[in-house]
């Protein structure tokens, strides 16, 4: 007769077995984000919060700059440093380094271009507050920002945490023909 493993010796294989097909699902998954969203990595959080607390620790980082972007109609989680107050142009919060500009305004780009050797990224919720009236005026705009971070050296994120890929199979990306530096997705993209 061939003894029967210990109940706990059992278990741990069984947890084993199951860690490993986590893993295996996660890096099969992480390659279709990698494909989705046309980015080299892809990273799991247990928020969206987290996930765009890294991408602006990553930005600040690497770049050496302190301040990010953000946009008044724009809600990027609770993480300190990413949530932006107010609604006008230029208003900051020194304590967390968050300058909070105005979307679709000639008057930003002007601030990238003078403030860029402070700014470590430009964070845009690519759909916040937007209006299906305003959707081709914004997909300009949104041009016109991709294109002013590329010349002044600022890393764009995409905030797709609410919107995942509703808008199409690659996401805000795909739809208004703008690659980002960095994309987080959150919950919506399960749904």
């Amino acid at each position: 007769p061939v003894p029967l493993p210990a109940p706990r010796a059992l278990a741990a294989a069984q947890s084993l077995q199951e860690r490993r097909a986590a893993r295996e699902m996660s890096v099969s998954l992480a390659k279709r984000f990698q494909s989705l969203s046309f980015k080299d990595e892809a990273r799991f959080h247990h928020s969206a919060t987290e996930a765009l607390n890294a991408a602006a620790r990553l930005a600040r980082v690497n770049t050496g700059k302190p301040l990010l972007v953000a946009f008044g109609s724009g809600a990027h989680g609770w993480a300190d440093g990413l949530a932006p107050y107010g609604v006008a142009l230029g208003e900051e919060r020194y304590a967390c380094d968050v300058l909070t500009l105005r979307e679709m305004s000639s008057a930003t780009l002007k601030v990238l271009r003078v403030r860029c050797d402070e700014i470590a990224a430009v964070l845009v919720n690519p759909v916040q507050g937007l209006l299906a009236t305003e959707v081709k005026s914004f997909g300009r705009w949104l041009r016109e920002l991709r294109a002013t971070c590329t010349r002044v050296g600022v890393p764009l994120i995409l905030d797709e945490s609410g919107t995942g890929f509703r808008l199409g199979i690659s996401g805000a990306q795909g739809f208004f023909g703008v690659l980002a530096d960095m994309v987080c997705y959150g919950g919506a993209s399960a749904h």
